[in-house]
């Protein structure tokens, strides 16, 4: 009864670090595809024309910053804080020579 026990208990440790190796592997392919994925989204959005996203979040903090300032500081400071994004691309590729 005792070699039968030893047996199944042999069988099972075997069976179980077995399924320890497996699960190991499928955790480590999983965390393989989610890091390139996570690359893979970061470059798609790097190259689908998110610097407009950007930089409409950049000129909200420019605006912030405006609402300090009163009268006349504060109009000048609003109209160089909203710059269309388009006409910033057209300074910004002027500017480095691009045109």
């Amino acid at each position: 009864m005792r070699e039968v026990k030893a047996k199944f208990f042999a069988f099972n440790d075997a069976w179980s670090q077995e399924r320890t190796k497996k699960r190991e592997k499928a955790v480590y392919i999983s965390m393989k595809i989610n890091k390139m994925s996570v690359l893979a989204l970061v470059f798609i959005l790097n190259i689908s024309g998110c610097s407009s996203t950007w930089y409409g979040m950049m000129e909200n903090g420019r605006i912030d910053a405006c609402e300090s300032l009163h009268g006349q500081e504060r109009e000048e400071c609003l109209e160089e804080a909203t710059i269309p994004y388009e006409r910033y691309e057209r300074e910004r590729a002027e500017a480095l020579g691009y045109q």
